[in-house]
């Protein structure tokens, strides 16, 4: 059973490794792994200008060298840059106002006039940008808790720091 129904959405899968470390691989039911994409670095599929071409040079040499990038990443990629190079403009645009918060004025039907502080929109803005920035580079592995999920490609051995009792269980899978 890979989740808790209701609580952990059912979709956190254990890969064939795993079951193996913990007793409970069963080779009628785990014997289908992932699919490998093709390692490499992807073609931009548009053009790229200023801070995106700049994030994506950035950003291909980081991928490139936790082994994580396949040719297939190219429109995520792609979006994240974009994405990067907007979030950069509103940061600008951010640092240019005089301040964070502004008054709006009302009015009431007595006539009685109020004021309030109210957050400048920019700033909501960039926050939901900053999120999905992050949200994305979840799905690339650049997070400290995301690069534990993440298995680099091209590496078919195991770790070396691993327990030599684990390590006899891998190497028995790459024997078959």
């Amino acid at each position: 059973m890979s989740g808790v129904k209701g609580r952990s959405g059912g979709t956190n899968r254990k890969s064939r490794a795993l079951h193996v470390v913990q007793g409970t691989f069963r080779p009628a039911r785990h014997t289908v792994d992932a699919p490998e994409p093709p390692a490499g670095a992807p073609e931009a599929p548009g053009t790229l200008t200023g801070e995106a071409a700049a994030e994506w040079g950035r950003m291909l040499a980081r991928l490139t060298a936790s082994k994580t990038l396949a040719t297939v990443d190219g429109a995520l990629l792609w979006n994240y840059v974009q994405l990067w190079a907007d979030c950069r403009r509103l940061e600008e645009d951010a640092a240019a106002l005089p301040r964070t918060w502004f008054e709006k004025t009302s009015v009431d039907g007595a006539g009685v006039e109020h004021r309030e502080p109210k957050m400048h929109p920019i700033f909501a803005q960039l926050k939901a940008y900053r999120l999905a920035l992050r949200v994305l580079l979840v799905e690339f592995a650049c997070t400290p808790l995301s690069r534990n999920r993440v298995k680099a490609s091209g590496s078919g051995a195991a770790p070396a720091a691993m327990d030599p009792k684990k390590a006899r269980y891998f190497d028995g899978l790459t024997q078959k």
